[in-house]
């Protein structure tokens, strides 16, 4: 008797676990605010010698953002992501078709709104990363929870690591004669070079043509691609398979989801010392760049630096676990509807996120580059986030899916239908 594969579909709205798309909601709000301050100030001016925003509000607002948003929310995302993909794989298995070939397809129409999204809308898409590094993690599809759980433990510190290796060797080097003073002679002709870069770019986005800011973008989102590689695609990778560990150990029992109130009891019970030893760690790299020469390779960058490798995740657990109790009362679950429509049109937010922000600080819009600090920023991040919140629960109201949600499963499922 052969059993006829039952063809891939979409999932139901209503097979949904709320939680998650919450979880997915709030990381969007913590993306947007450490974003913001890529769109509104010059790469370049971030290895200048003098701070491009010295106003002590401006600073306040950098060292909140650091603490307690950079690095963590593509954690959460990287992590939601694996536990999408697991998800999936689970739904195809028991349809009987195979899910390599379906997720491959799916990563590359991904990776095509990703390219899009880099070279014509905003140069930091994180989109191209995902599914760039979602095609190879499928390989682990299939491996044991330990297996996942080391391959991870092994992957995540590499950042670190390589960055102490580059300390190391400038350190070292500094012995030889003649090196120490021709390092520091190269650090400030670097420095002179990236302030001028900074006016470059403050010209190009405020007053350029389309096709100038698009020359700069493209060549920034290649930049953002290199330093990714190094320094982001290792963590996305690891927490992708903590993902993929999560769904066989912790997100279902069976085939069936457990209680979106009791996804994440584990944290819950651990919250104060998540969020303790998160913000020390935090702590330690937001004084470490205040503190660091900048474009500077030393010691006291790494130091900070490990203390973000240490502290993101563990503050992103304590946010899991906040937003999890938040979720497992009655009035929590109706406070925190919002970010759940947010996280099911996670996709169309994230994009329309850039094509607000580039047309509010582009020259093709409002011409606002340069002129926002971080403290205004953070409170344009805010405004734009409470409307997204306003508008996905109203579009959800009529509609299952958004517009490149839609996209993105038509170009994925039209082979199966």
């Amino acid at each position: 008797l052969t059993v006829e594969p039952v063809p891939l579909e979409p999932i139901d709205p209503r097979q949904r676990i709320e939680l998650i798309d919450v979880l997915r909601g709030f990381a969007l709000l913590g993306i947007l605010v450490v974003n913001m301050q890529f769109y509104t100030t010059p790469m370049a001016a971030m290895q200048a010698p003098e701070p491009f925003w010295p106003a002590w509000y401006d600073r306040a607002a950098s060292a909140v953002i650091a603490l307690l948003a950079e690095g963590k929310f593509y954690i959460l995302f990287s992590f939601l992501f694996g536990v999408g993909i697991t998800i999936q794989a689970q739904r195809a298995e028991s349809r009987g078709v195979p899910f390599t070939p379906h997720h491959l397809r799916r990563m590359t129409v991904l990776l095509g709104i990703g390219l899009v999204h880099a070279f014509l809308i905003w140069m930091g898409d994180i989109l191209v990363t995902y599914a760039l590094v979602g095609m190879i993690a499928v390989l682990f599809l299939r491996s044991r929870p330990r297996t996942l759980l080391a391959v991870a433990g092994v992957v995540y510190p590499l950042p670190v690591l390589f960055l102490g290796l580059l300390v190391a060797v400038f350190t070292v080097a500094q012995w030889i004669p003649g090196f120490g003073q021709k390092f520091e002679a190269g650090m400030v002709q670097y420095a002179t070079e990236q302030a001028a870069a900074a006016q470059e770019a403050i010209r190009v986005y405020r007053f350029g043509s389309f096709w100038q800011v698009t020359a700069l973008r493209a060549q920034e989102a290649l930049y953002a691609l290199l330093f990714g590689v190094f320094f982001m695609v290792p963590m996305i990778f690891a927490m992708i398979l903590l993902g993929f560990w999560a769904v066989k150990r912790v997100f279902v029992a069976g085939a069936a989801p457990r209680d979106p109130a009791d996804l994440a009891l584990p944290l819950r019970r651990r919250f104060w010392s998540l969020l303790l030893l998160g913000l020390l760690g935090s702590g330690l790299y937001t004084v470490s760049s205040e503190v660091a020469s900048p474009g500077s390779i030393d010691w006291i960058l790494w130091f900070g630096y490990v203390g973000q490798t240490i502290g993101a995740p563990l503050l992103t657990c304590a946010y899991i676990a906040m937003l999890a109790r938040t979720h497992g009362s009655p009035i929590g679950r109706t406070v925190l509807r919002p970010f759940a429509a947010a996280g099911r049109l996670a996709l169309t937010n994230y994009l329309a996120q850039s094509l607000i922000c580039t047309t509010i600080f582009y020259s093709y819009g409002f011409g606002q580059y340069a002129r926002w600090g971080p403290a205004a920023g953070l409170a344009l991040t805010l405004l734009i986030f409470a409307v997204q919140l306003v508008a996905s629960a109203l579009y959800v109201r009529w509609f299952d899916r958004g517009p490149l949600e839609s996209l993105w499963r038509w170009l994925t499922y039209r082979p199966y239908r």
